[in-house]
């Protein structure tokens, strides 16, 4: 998410590169003036030093920040403002007029010696149906910094998505998600700070959704 965020004015990441300490701000205002959403679903909690956004950017569509007393159109508590993440759709991957599609993704990067792979399908077998699912894998090691000193880390990170969407009548749809993130990490108790106090992190998010919507103009 720092990647994808990294040019828009006004936002930023803190906390430092490890992603269980990353904390995204708006004009300098975080933790809770600053209104986390994943397909609707809050990602506010907070826990000490710990991050507070786990999600692969494989499932990533769209990302919208809305900075300001705006937001509250969001909700109550964005003082800063809101960042909406929203997560790939069947539209995305698939041709028009096709039944399936899918991406795929491999990466690495030398900083940390980090592996990732990745996958996201697509499906629309009726008209009335589409589903979605995708799976990331990472794993990477500690941080060379510039000062020719390492950042100790380690994460071991699986991720998954389950989407399916329903058109239940002309103007209604039922929608439901699960995303899981999955990270087993060794690191100093804080992530967001150097140290040798390690200790063995297991970060797990489950987010379960349901949506209905009814556009009926009548």
């Amino acid at each position: 998410p720092d990647d994808i965020l990294r040019s828009v004015p006004g936002v930023d990441f803190f906390g430092g590169p490890r992603r269980t300490g990353e904390v995204p701000s708006i004009r300098g205002f975080a933790g809770p003036d600053v209104i986390l959403l994943l397909d609707g679903a809050p990602q506010n909690f907070i826990s000490g030093h710990d991050g507070q956004l786990f999600v692969d950017p494989l499932f990533l569509r769209r990302v919208e920040v809305v900075k300001g007393s705006s937001s509250a159109l969001y909700g109550s508590g964005g003082t800063g403002g809101v960042i909406e993440l929203r997560t790939v759709e069947a539209v995305d991957l698939l041709a028009p007029g096709g039944q399936y599609g899918g991406e795929v993704s491999a990466g690495y990067q030398g900083v940390n010696e980090e592996w990732t792979a990745g996958f996201v399908g697509a499906t629309r077998p009726t008209d009335r149906f589409e589903a979605v699912a995708g799976i990331t894998w990472l794993t990477g090691d500690d941080y060379r910094l510039g000062n020719d000193s390492s950042l100790i880390a380690n994460d071991d990170i699986i991720s998954g998505l389950l989407k399916g969407t329903a058109r239940l009548a002309e103007h209604q749809t039922l929608e439901a998600s699960w995303q899981r993130f999955q990270n087993d990490a060794t690191e100093p108790n804080n992530g967001q700070a150097t140290g040798t106090d390690l200790v063995d992190k297991e970060i797990r998010t489950d987010n379960f959704r349901v949506a209905y919507k009814n556009s009926d103009p009548s």
